[in-house]
């Protein structure tokens, strides 16, 4: 039974950065060819920053994560105080 929450778990996430990845290069060729029509010659700018939407991802949903638990962790520790 855990093998198969495991695989799942491990299945989902790799969908959701599979689209997430996908999500971003979309983006990135749109930004890049309304970008270029403006430019004189065809370069990247600040459109690159699509390409990296998954660690981007990552790295919030992982503070947002943490900054949850350490909240949670603090609430606990708070209530379990008992100075009277």
């Amino acid at each position: 039974m855990r093998k198969s929450k495991r695989r799942t778990r491990v299945a989902e996430t790799l969908l959701k950065y599979a689209i997430i990845t996908m999500c971003g290069l979309i983006l990135f060729t749109l930004a890049n060819d309304a970008a270029n029509a403006e430019r004189i010659s065809n370069s990247v700018g600040g459109e690159a920053v699509f390409v990296l939407l998954p660690v981007l991802w990552w790295i919030i949903e992982r503070t947002i994560k943490d900054s949850v638990a350490e909240a949670r962790k603090a609430k606990r520790n708070r209530n379990e105080r008992t100075w009277r």
